[in-house]
């Protein structure tokens, strides 16, 4: 399911063999998983089924880093406290390293688990070891027989062929990656199942840290509003030149307009993302000697965040400038859903941890991500992108090589526009388009969105011929 490239509708068939195995395995005899933790790992099936649905390889990635960051949340917490009071810790160091965990457990299935001598003494042992070594007699006649009878007649030769004709490369990529997958999946499962030495508590206290590590209020502020004036000043500024117009930013920077909005979104994304740690350390190291400075720092640590959404908000305008002047593409509204992530995960810094609730603060932030993420798979960012930049610009340059380049999720909304293409750039679409779904694609590759592709467009070519 997982070794045929680009992942597909294998993926959640994978998932959820592996969820009833854990089905399978949970008994009477094996101590419970914590509730939250159960219905945490019920929420990887349909995760796993956003593979099945869009074609989009920026789709394809961020999925991919949501199933692995509650993969490893699922491991960490299968016998320890309730996932909601994750701390960042937990989801961005501790629950990725549980895939290394789980590559050590599941190699020590066979050695420490397996009781080789117990499974000896069973009667159907001996009847398995015979059929063993009747395979193994059995291998070499068979292949000569095989390729004689091949030999012999074409039919025969033409059904066989494909089961001994074997790419070496290919061999070792399935190999490697199947034995991946079982260890993986034999790792998990032991560490739900197996190492539950106690019953799981309710809730685990954030571990605060050592005293050495903190900083007085004095040490904290002083930073905060050293960036507070520097937001505060790189916000005026930057207001001044986005509502200035052409003429000013042209004269001032000697950059167009359209290159200085293109410039200032990365700018502000980057300075918007830099911020959410360090509040996050601020927050951490602050040693709070009195109420009073609790109160100090969520006023300054507040102000800070409302000058960080105007910089998000001014990112926002300069980037809708920049693609009205050239084109939508998906490096730019994957920067937005970026930014739309950051600006989310703020609000949450406010609501939690500005509010003194820290230890919810890592979970709703990957609660979050999964909205972003499964809002973008709804959205589907290749037709947005498609429809944009064919409908919604009369009269702008239409970037043939960047229509070609998306994904099958665009594929409907770019038959439909393609009549409003010049003759010359319909032909190059039209011969990319056919290019891409010529190619053979395994079944376990498949998603909705590449089958309705291949639909309308046979459907299209029927029309023409």
């Amino acid at each position: 399911m997982l070794q045929t490239r680009p992942w597909g509708v294998g993926v959640p068939i994978f998932a959820a063999v592996l969820v009833g195995a854990c089905f399978i395995v949970r008994g009477p005899r094996v101590a419970p998983i914590p509730k939250s933790t159960f219905w945490l790992g019920i929420a990887v099936l349909p995760m796993a089924a956003l593979f099945a649905w869009r074609d989009a390889d920026g789709l394809r990635v961020l999925n991919g880093l949501l199933l692995f960051l509650t993969v490893g949340l699922v491991a960490l917490r299968a016998s320890v406290g309730a996932v909601y009071a994750t701390s960042l810790s937990d989801l961005l160091l501790k629950g990725p390293m549980q895939w290394f965990t789980m590559l050590s457990e599941g190699s020590a299935v066979p050695i420490a688990d397996v009781k080789w001598s117990a499974f000896k003494e069973k009667s159907h042992a001996r009847r398995y070891a015979a059929v063993g070594r009747g395979l193994a007699l059995a291998f070499a006649p068979v292949v000569l027989f095989i390729v004689l009878l091949a030999n012999a007649d074409a039919v025969f030769e033409k059904v066989v062929s494909p089961s001994f004709s074997l790419d070496p490369e290919i061999a070792m990529d399935n190999l490697f990656v199947g034995l991946l997958i079982m260890v993986l999946s034999a790792g998990l499962l032991r560490k739900l199942f197996l190492y539950i030495k106690k019953p799981p508590v309710t809730h685990r206290p954030l571990r605060a840290p050592s005293a050495a590590l903190k900083l007085g209020i004095t040490e904290i502020e002083t930073v905060l509003i050293a960036l507070n004036a520097v937001v505060g000043l790189f916000v005026a500024i930057q207001f001044r030149y986005l509502f200035g117009g052409a003429n000013l930013v042209q004269g001032t920077t000697g950059l167009t307009y359209a290159e200085y909005a293109r410039r200032g979104f990365f700018e502000l994304l980057t300075v918007v993302a830099i911020s959410v740690p360090i509040l996050v350390a601020m927050n951490g190291l602050l040693h709070r000697e009195r109420r009073m400075d609790q109160r100090i720092f969520r006023c300054t640590a507040g102000l800070f965040i409302v000058q960080l959404f105007i910089v998000a908000a001014s990112a926002i305008e300069r980037m809708r400038l920049y693609v009205d002047f050239f084109s939508l593409s998906p490096l730019r509204l994957y920067a937005l859903a970026g930014m739309a992530f950051l600006v989310g995960v703020l609000a949450l810094f406010l609501g939690t941890t500005l509010r003194g609730r820290p230890d919810r603060f890592a979970f709703c932030s990957l609660t979050w991500l999964a909205t972003v993420v499964i809002g973008l798979n709804v959205l589907n960012p290749d037709a947005v992108i498609a429809k944009y930049n064919l409908q919604d610009r009369p009269g702008q340059r239409v970037d043939v090589a960047l229509l070609a380049s998306l994904s099958s999720d665009a594929t409907p909304v770019l038959i439909e526009g393609m009549d409003h293409l010049s003759d010359e750039d319909e032909l190059r679409l039209r011969h990319s388009l056919n290019n891409d779904h010529q190619r053979n694609r395994s079944w376990t590759s498949m998603t909705l969105s590449y089958a309705d592709a291949m639909s309308k467009w046979n459907e299209r070519v029927a029309l023409k011929n």
